[in-house]
């Protein structure tokens, strides 16, 4: 993805109702053939997927829609997460994305003694505001950039990424399905190096002041109400899909500020890479 160069035998195809929580790169279509499949930002949860294509930047395409299929040349899977309970975050005024994740941390680390260098999180929240991104372009080889520049080159990501302004989705609910990596050598070490793929840092998020890298993945709702504190993510998300509709899906950039927070989390022992662990 990071160089435009989705290649057929790089796609991995999954019954898009059945795809857990994840997020990463995506098409929904009813084939494979990359001459008929336009790849963008990328949320599943249990029923559904949900993609926004880089050459329709705002027409997102659902998968209920037409029992479309999933086409991915990278998923990042948190296994498992769908029956762990939700927690409410208390929160006393809106926090930023980044700082939700520290408090994450925190919270694992006080319950389980441990820092686990990579943590898997499906929060619930209503946006202060969402700086939402997305990938403007189809990323094949067709589209790739001379000289072989991976697309966050800054002589060419203007042309590649598109950013919500803030103040988008103000009060809207989302349900996010994210990671965060602590960035500690010996503890990155226990990844082998295999981070890569999920840590690129996103040429539009602000400087870096945090020792936690974070990619996270929004879909965004309307019709829907705060969830009950106990009910599993799995749970929660049906009930959500049964009560309310999706609308858009975006890149969460660290400033987005979030007002309230329900979350489930999983250790990286959990979070498997198109079905690999990581």
């Amino acid at each position: 993805m990071l160089f435009s160069r989705i290649r057929p035998d790089r796609l991995a195809e999954c019954d898009s109702a059945e795809a857990g929580f994840s997020f990463g790169l995506g098409a929904l279509g009813e084939t494979g053939s990359l001459d008929q499949l336009s790849f963008g930002e990328l949320v599943t949860v249990p029923g559904l997927a949900a993609v926004v294509p880089g050459d329709r930047p705002g027409a997102p395409r659902i998968s209920q829609e037409a029992s479309l299929r999933l086409f991915t040349p990278f998923r990042c899977v948190l296994a498992g997460i769908a029956n762990r309970p939700l927690r409410k975050i208390p929160l006393s005024a809106p926090v930023g994305a980044l700082e939700l994740w520290e408090r994450l941390e925190a919270i694992q680390r006080e319950g389980e003694g441990v820092i686990s260098p990579l943590l898997g999180a499906v929060l619930f929240v209503e946006f202060e505001n969402l700086h939402g991104a997305y990938v403007r372009k189809n990323p094949v080889s067709a589209n790739a950039p001379e000289g072989g520049r991976p697309i966050i080159d800054p002589a060419v990501h203007a042309e590649w990424f598109g950013v919500q302004p803030d103040g988008g989705a103000a009060s809207s609910w989302a349900v996010i399905v994210g990671v965060g990596l602590r960035q500690d050598e010996q503890l990155r070490e226990r990844l082998g190096g295999r981070d890569a793929f999920i840590f690129y840092r996103h040429p539009d998020a602000p400087p870096a002041a945090s020792p936690i890298a974070v990619h996270q993945h929004a879909l965004l709702f309307e019709g829907v109400s705060a969830p009950v504190e106990g009910r599993t993510a799995g749970e929660t998300v049906r009930e959500w899909l049964a009560a309310g509709s999706v609308f858009d899906v975006k890149h969460v950039l660290e400033d987005s500020r979030i007002r309230s927070v329900w979350a489930a989390t999983v250790p990286f022992e959990n979070i498997e890479l198109d079905g690999r662990q990581a």
